[in-house]
């Protein structure tokens, strides 16, 4: 008990004397681990997610169609466009899509006529795997899709 203040005092002092100076061991160690992380640094570059995630866009009508077709659900009377973003629906009326171009409900790929996207682009709604990308069911009037984006043709 009698020797213990001082053998502390002197602790005390050599944890002074290293906190200001670094060890000759400490600094060898920094130095290895940076000389063994190097080479892989060098050898893989990062890459990030957003690029390594990018692919090319589609370039022929035959390679847009149908690459969206999860976002649509179609039943009788209504096409249901899901919108990836905002995780909003949009409800169209096929009746009265129908009942505006004088022809049958099952006679047109609905999801195609609504796309506000340009032609091919459009095609990537298509849920139909039987239909091709010069299919009839495909063609609509100029401006089509902008007409159907009000009432009676939109649903609430």
């Amino acid at each position: 008990a009698r020797q213990r203040p001082r053998a502390q005092g002197s602790q005390q002092q050599s944890r002074e004397q290293n906190a200001q100076t670094p060890s000759a061991s400490s600094s060898q160690s920094s130095t290895a681990s940076t000389q063994r992380a190097t080479p892989y640094q060098k050898t893989t570059p990062y890459v990030s997610g957003k690029q390594a995630a990018k692919k090319q866009k589609p370039s022929t009508p035959e390679e847009w169609l149908g690459i969206a077709s999860h976002i649509v659900k179609e039943n009788q009377s209504t096409v249901i466009i899901m919108n990836p973003k905002t995780q909003q629906e949009n409800k169209y009326s096929k009746t009265e899509m129908a009942k505006h171009l004088k022809c049958k409900a099952e006679d047109k790929c609905w999801p195609v006529g609504v796309s506000v996207k340009p032609s091919p682009q459009n095609l990537m709604l298509c849920n139909n795997k039987r239909h091709k990308h010069n299919d009839p069911a495909h063609d609509f009037p100029a401006g089509f899709s902008a007409l159907v984006q009000q009432p009676p043709f939109r649903l609430p």
